[in-house]
């Protein structure tokens, strides 16, 4: 079913709302800036496309191009989008705005004169077809998507669905006016939707700041469906381009570089940071990669507000564990990064939580029963002998560790 749809190359303004800032022209093929790159407001140029220097350049906006677009690590979207006649996901986003729910940025091809009004998933309807395509699990579905896609390629493909980032099948959708994000799981077990669900009720128990899940089944399969983090006024600059815009110090610390990156745009974020390592702690959480995990910036004016709540924690609870590798801790190889400070992630507790007077230890209690009660809902779970209430008693034992960790810190008072 292709439709030929095969860009070599694009010229686009990169816009912020209603700011034009960059031009520059896309090979989409080669995935990089071709010619000369102009700046028209460098004020608006997105965190993540500066370079080392604070400036922008073709390589540095080439990157931010490449981030832009759907992994190509999730599930099946490459095949998917060949079927419908799409080379790739980088072609996908050329062929419409590149607009998303994350942030304000959008590209304008040459000759247009669409304004952000027009184009704003924000404030603007969008079809949801791409995004059902690219979920759909059963081969009718798929079939039937594939050829409302191909054939409706204009409408289809300007979508917040080309520019959504992570691994995990997901698609947004519109419920009651209300942008809500739609992920399914990829584990054998089925276990991340219910993890988000687990890690919204633990961030409630401990009074910490987050994303709220929920989850959804069609009696088969599961997902978690969470709102939209930001309006159309802020944006998410993930950790990653936090720390990119100053340089690390010899003698400093991954966290404590993030730490103080922040605090050089006038926020405080350590009181978050150890809050967030607790409850990746408690929940063996071993995805907390530098994009999942930032700050909230004003896009208009490019204040800092805060840390951002906490948020995207379903692969978690060993849910890519078998019974026989057990529920022990994650060491991360050095080629895959740290997780987000560290390889051994067990280690991050007792390394950078040095405060805990914040948290409730009874606020724990009977969590890791939840725990167990929420995940044999789950089939695949249902029919594993003490997974679920294995499980249960591991994140126990990790709340144990916390306490035991405050305990330690405050037993000279």
């Amino acid at each position: 079913m292709r439709s030929g749809a095969t860009i070599v190359a694009k010229k686009f303004t990169l816009m912020c709302r209603n700011h034009e800032v960059l031009e520059f022209v896309w090979n989409v093929p080669e995935r990089r800036v071709v010619g000369r790159l102009c700046v028209i407001d460098a004020t608006y140029i997105p965190w993540g496309a500066l370079g080392l220097n604070g400036r922008a350049n073709r390589t540095s906006v080439a990157t931010w191009m490449q981030h832009r677009s759907i992994p190509s690590l999730r599930p099946n979207v490459l095949r998917r989008l060949r079927d419908v006649g799409i080379d790739d996901a980088q072609t996908l986003l050329a062929l419409g705005t590149g607009a998303s729910l994350s942030d304000q940025y959008w590209l304008r091809s040459a000759g247009s004169d669409a304004t952000w009004d027009q184009v704003s998933f924000f404030s603007n309807d969008f079809d949801l077809r791409l995004g059902q395509y690219l979920t759909a699990q059963d081969s009718q579905s798929t079939a039937y998507l594939a050829t409302a896609v191909a054939r409706d390629l204009g409408i289809t493909t300007h979508s917040p669905d080309a520019s959504l980032g992570g691994n995990l099948p997901k698609r947004w959708e519109i419920r009651n006016g209300m942008r809500v994000l739609v992920k399914r799981s990829s584990s054998a077990y089925g276990q991340e939707p219910k993890n988000e669900v687990l890690a919204s009720r633990l961030c409630e128990r401990l009074g910490i700041a987050h994303v709220t899940y929920t989850a959804q089944t069609d009696g088969l399969t599961w997902e978690s469906v969470c709102p939209c983090m930001v309006d159309e006024h802020t944006e998410l600059v993930s950790a990653w381009h936090v720390v990119a815009s100053c340089g690390r110090r010899n003698d400093e610390s991954r966290a404590a570089w993030y730490i103080r990156a922040c605090a050089e745009h006038g926020i405080d974020v350590a009181g978050e940071v150890e809050r967030m390592l607790v409850v990746d702690h408690i929940l063996c959480n071993y995805d907390r990669h530098w994009s999942n995990f930032g700050v909230l910036v004003d896009t208009e004016s490019r204040e800092w507000l805060g840390a951002a709540p906490l948020f995207d924690m379903g692969e978690s609870l060993w849910c890519d564990r078998t019974p026989g590798e057990g529920l022990g801790g994650y060491r991360i190889p050095r080629w895959g990064g740290s997780r987000p400070f560290l390889h051994r992630i067990d280690n991050q507790l007792g390394r950078f939580c040095n405060d805990l007077l914040w948290l409730d230890p009874a606020a724990l209690d009977g969590f890791g029963e939840e725990v167990a009660n929420e995940l044999r809902q789950l089939p695949m779970i249902f029919y594993v002998p003490d997974r679920a209430e294995s499980i249960g008693r591991a994140v126990d034992e990790r709340a144990r560790q916390v306490i035991r960790r405050r305990v330690l810190l405050h037993s000279s008072h």
